[in-house]
C-alpha cells in the first residue's frame, strides 16, 4: 500500500476560492493491470478530504480484471474525472495492490497522477 496526502493550493487558479466556488476538476489516472489470467490486481483512490481531514468525496479506480485484459499480463489506462467538492482542502492519494491468489502479489501499476484544473478541463 502506498499513500500520500496532498494539501490543496491555497490560492491561485485551483485555490480554495476556486474549489468553494465548485470551479476546480481534477482527473485520476493511472494504468493498471495484473498478470495472465490471475486476479491479482491495483486500485488507485483519491479520497478529498476537508480542513478537519473528515473525508468529504472519494473516487477508486480498479481493480482490473483478468477477463478485462484478456487473460493477458498487461495495464490498462484508468481515468475518472469530476468536481473537487466544495471545502476540500487536502487529498490522499493511495495505492492498493492485492494478491488473491498464489505466492506473490502480482497487481501492477504505472504512470498515476492527479491533476487539478479550472474550467471544464483537468
Amino acid at each position: 500500500m502506498l499513500v500520500q496526502d496532498i494539501a490543496l493550493p491555497g490560492r491561485g487558479p485551483t485555490g480554495r476560492r476556486a474549489v468553494d466556488a465548485g470551479q476546480v476538476r481534477y482527473t485520476l489516472a493511472g494504468w493498471l493491470g495484473g498478470y495472465a489470467g490471475q486476479e491479482d490486481g491495483a486500485r488507485l483512490s483519491v479520497e478529498f478530504r476537508d480542513a478537519r481531514g473528515t473525508p468529504v468525496a472519494l473516487s477508486v479506480l480498479g481493480p482490473v480484471t483478468a477477463a478485462e485484459r484478456s487473460s493477458r499480463t498487461a495495464l490498462v489506462e484508468c481515468t475518472a474525472s469530476a468536481a473537487v467538492p466544495p471545502g476540500a482542502r487536502s487529498a490522499r492519494v493511495l495505492l492498493v495492490l492485492t494478491r488473491a491468489g498464489g505466492t506473490s502479489n502480482d497487481g501492477y501499476a504505472d504512470a498515476l497522477s492527479l491533476t487539478l484544473a479550472t474550467g471544464g478541463h483537468a
